[in-house]
């Protein structure tokens, strides 16, 4: 399976897609996330599980302030990473 993303967390996707297509939405009609973010890396997992962004963007959004409140796809405003 190189070269294909495999989701980390099963759980997680499943419920994106369930939300998702229940409220027939896409990752790009959100405008604010909240992420379960219980380990530094578990947001940047999320984020491309969810659709967010590509496999190894997310570093990328975050590091740009892509995810800050001011940024394309605010993302977990709660954390003090957010408000830096």
């Amino acid at each position: 399976m190189r070269g294909k993303h495999k989701p980390l967390c099963l759980l997680w996707v499943n419920a994106a897609k369930k939300a998702f297509n229940a409220s027939g939405l896409t990752p790009s009609d959100v405008h604010v996330a909240e992420l379960l973010d219980c380990f530094t890396i578990a947001e940047l997992i999320e984020m491309v599980d969810a659709g967010f962004c590509a496999k190894w963007a997310g570093k990328e959004l975050i590091a740009e302030g892509a995810t800050n409140i001011d940024g394309e796809i605010p993302i977990n405003l709660q954390s003090t990473r957010a408000v830096d």
